[in-house]
């Protein structure tokens, strides 16, 4: 926590004491919080990771399935075209989906957006269907937009797509059925099979909840489609955590499996975040990088420009992505306990501020000699005090 900025000078001399004093208290308040709940925030920061992840793992299966050329859905002329489609910029915050599949090559072409979930507490369940038609809107009221950035010229088909754990899809799939949404329902199994499956509603009312492809919901049906986990793993919109963690993807292995190089960070991000712009990409590269360095994760080579030596000590890149995230949990624990003292300090400060403004006319304050019975009187109250 940091120490005081000086405030104590710019007030009356008779309160600089007590406001040492209220300083000192709010200090030891502050650390006996922390130190008491240190360990519940940091599982709840754990968790935040945690949950980000196995989102970005939804998403990552639900894209190879169709970005694989050995998948059937490929066959089926079935590609993944975009994460984040309508996405703009890192500013903008427009309610978008998480990624854009499509069928373009076909006489009725059709365009499913996707959205993963990775957990849905049973209460949040309305607000989360709440929040796709939102998204469903903003797509329909740009679909011009959408066939531009497609190339189409008819109106596509357009489907929605939810993606959610095994778990989950049940309930999920009742919401949808009882409020009438067409919103189509995949499972994705991140847990050991990484395998996406259609999960068919047991009504017969299918209308919205399958896909207009007869072929593709035979193939996403029954056991489903087995692929690949963490192929790209990071998206546009994914947490701050996951783009950190391409610095554990960009070492130079051959040589120095500690060296992580500025040059294959670069190759990362165009590979895995192909929408961005430019300007956009070495943005990204340079917070990335600013990341890793200011939570310790890394440290500037000392002879090699443009290369950063790992400061952890396990060469596995499964050790080294806990090692990552104990680096950024201490940090972001550190971060939020200096934020919060800050705040409470500048809010003792007000008080203290606006004591001193209702006593304008204290004459030593004010540079004005202060006469010898104000003085007397002053010294008696403060030895009543203490």
């Amino acid at each position: 926590m940091e120490d005081d900025d000086g405030f104590e000078q710019t007030i009356h001399p008779d309160f600089q004491a007590p406001y040492r004093r209220d300083l000192r208290k709010l200090k030891g308040e502050k650390k006996n919080y922390y130190r008491k709940e240190a360990d519940n925030l940091r599982d709840k920061l754990f968790r935040e990771i945690e949950v980000a992840q196995s989102h970005d793992d939804i998403i990552d299966l639900c894209v190879h399935v169709f970005e694989e050329t050995s998948m059937p859905t490929r066959r089926l002329g079935y590609t993944f075209e975009f994460a984040d489609p309508l996405y703009e910029n890192v500013e903008s915050k427009p309610p978008i989906f998480d990624f854009l599949i499509s069928k373009r090559q076909s006489d009725n072409p059709i365009v499913i957006f996707g959205e993963g979930k990775s957990r849905i507490a049973m209460s949040n369940i309305p607000d989360e269907l709440a929040d796709i038609d939102k998204k469903i809107d903003y797509v329909e009221k740009n679909l011009d937009k959408v066939k531009d950035l497609l190339g189409l010229k008819t109106n596509p088909i357009l489907e929605y797509v939810l993606a959610v754990t095994p778990e989950m899809a049940g309930e999920v799939s009742h919401h949808i059925k009882i409020t009438n949404r067409k919103i189509i329902l995949w499972q994705a199994d991140i847990t050991n099979k990484f395998r996406l499956s259609l999960f068919r509603p047991r009504d017969e009312t299918f209308e919205g909840r399958i896909h207009h492809d007869k072929e593709l919901n035979r193939v996403l049906g029954e056991d489903g489609l087995a692929s690949a986990v963490n192929v790209y793993g990071v998206f546009p919109l994914s947490h701050m955590f996951s783009k950190v963690a391409l610095l554990i993807r960009s070492r130079n292995l051959v040589k120095n499996p500690y060296l992580v190089l500025t040059q294959i960070l670069r190759q990362r991000v165009d590979s895995y975040l192909p929408t961005l712009d430019s300007s956009e990409k070495r943005e990204l590269v340079q917070s990335i990088i600013d990341e890793g360095l200011r939570i310790d994760f890394i440290e500037p080579h000392e002879e090699l420009n443009g290369a950063f030596r790992i400061k952890a000590k396990s060469r596995q890149e499964e050790n080294l992505g806990s090692e990552l995230r104990k680096c950024w949990v201490e940090s972001r624990l550190e971060e939020a306990m200096t934020a919060d003292f800050l705040n409470a300090r500048n809010a003792l400060q007000d008080v203290y501020r606006a004591r001193n403004q209702q006593n304008p006319t204290l004459p030593a304050y004010l540079g004005v000699p202060e006469p010898p019975f104000q003085r007397q009187r002053r010294r008696r109250r403060r030895e009543r005090n203490t």
